[in-house]
């Protein structure tokens, strides 16, 4: 993804001027978004809280690999940026849903965003493909719980900015029976700003691909969780096909594994902090509740981004090129094939030596004479007789 020549694959930037030749001179581009291939890996990686199956080489093999890569991290917002915030979710609560207004806000996540007329606006919705003139950024507000100096749980709200950084990652994939694992660190750098290239400058394609990154996580947690009540309601001037009083979850985090994050505990509290019914309201977690905090390990928004960030540009690597040595056996056999000739061979050799003993003790040695010393005196003329003799007298003793 920080190869700039591997931007397009990620980023959707149309040239600015449609007389350009594709690679060729097409230098100034406008982004508009990720592709849609970025788009459906990160939602996939949000789903399932983990890092998407990557293919391995074999289905036993190891590789480690470095590259540069995003990485987002979320800090408290500062003292600028909270009033910011604050103004951006009233507006947001000012907006009726059908006859109700929002009462309380759990959550509220945007993208901060420059209108045309130089306002500062929330993008509070997953975006499609257009020239934007967004940030880097998610901006969020929500209540969470703390414990108090007598010990007791109280909500309070937290102010958060996730931002956008370059990072470098040192993993290790690991495949064993096709179970993967992917283990590793990443060091974070600087933080990478939002492309606004002008049509007459070389655009970045390796900004583009981080900021068509970034578009397509803030996607997944962009939103609210907010409780809405019917303030032209009551017990005794009901309104048909309208409920008093409701909970919303209007945010992709209602399918993604960030829904167990512990700072969104206030917002399923709701029904019985605001009474959905006049009695026997609800207070323990309920079994699907339960199962979302599994999946999230009761886990901060911080932590669980951060994470996000992490899978997904882990989900996005494909197959690198790998040099396995396996060992082989080039003088490969069968057993059985082989005993009658060793067992031949060890035969043999267990007679010379019986045969070598039987000598020695019978003979002794010839330390003043060699093998070859005996076998020439054998092959002369005046000593042939006489070994013919010996034999033949051998023969009559026998």
């Amino acid at each position: 993804m920080a190869n700039g020549t591997a931007g397009n694959e990620f980023a959707y930037s149309p040239p600015w001027n449609s007389t350009t030749t594709k690679f060729k001179d097409d230098t100034s581009r406008i982004f508009t978004g990720p592709r849609t291939i970025l788009t459906l890996l990160s939602t996939a990686t949000a789903c399932s809280g983990e890092i998407l199956p990557i293919e391995a080489p074999s289905n036993h093999s190891v590789y480690s690999i470095d590259f540069y890569g995003p990485i987002v991290q979320c800090q408290g917002a500062n003292s600028t940026v909270i009033p910011l915030i604050n103004s951006l979710l009233k507006e947001y609560m000012a907006a009726p849903k059908s006859k109700a207004l929002q009462h309380d806000s759990a959550y509220f996540g945007f993208v901060p965003a420059v209108n045309s007329t130089g306002d500062l606006v929330a993008l509070s919705q997953p975006r499609y493909q257009e020239p934007s003139n967004g940030t880097n950024e998610l901006w969020m507000t929500f209540q969470r719980y703390v414990f108090n100096e007598t010990g007791h749980r109280v909500r309070t709200r937290a102010w958060q900015v996730c931002r956008l950084y370059n990072a470098t990652y040192d993993l290790r994939l690991e495949w064993d029976h096709g179970v993967q694992s992917v283990t590793g660190s990443y060091t974070v750098y600087e933080e990478v700003g939002f492309p606004r290239d002008g049509p007459n400058e070389v655009s970045n394609m390796a900004s583009h691909a981080y900021a068509a990154f970034m578009w397509a996580l803030t996607d997944q947690l962009v939103g609210s969780f907010a409780w809405f009540r019917q303030e032209n309601i009551s017990d005794t001037n009901p309104s048909p096909g309208a409920a008093a009083q409701f909970g919303s979850i209007e945010s992709p985090i209602r399918q993604n594994s960030v829904l167990g994050s512990v700072d969104l505990d206030v917002f399923f509290d709701f029904n019985g902090i605001y009474g959905l019914y006049v009695s026997d309201n609800e207070t323990d977690m309920s079994a699907q509740r339960l199962q979302d905090k599994s999946l999230a390990r009761n886990r901060t928004l911080a932590v669980l981004i951060e994470e996000l960030s992490f899978n997904m540009t882990c989900s996005y690597n494909a197959t690198r090129n790998v040099t396995r040595w396996n060992d082989v056996n080039r003088y490969g056999y069968i057993a059985t094939s082989l005993f009658v000739p060793y067992a031949l061979a060890n035969l043999i050799a267990i007679m010379a030596v019986v045969l070598g003993m039987m000598s020695f003790l019978r003979d002794g040695t010839f330390p003043d004479k060699t093998f070859q010393d005996i076998a020439n005196a054998a092959s002369h003329p005046h000593i042939v007789p006489i070994i013919c003799d010996s034999r033949a007298g051998f023969t009559a003793a026998e």
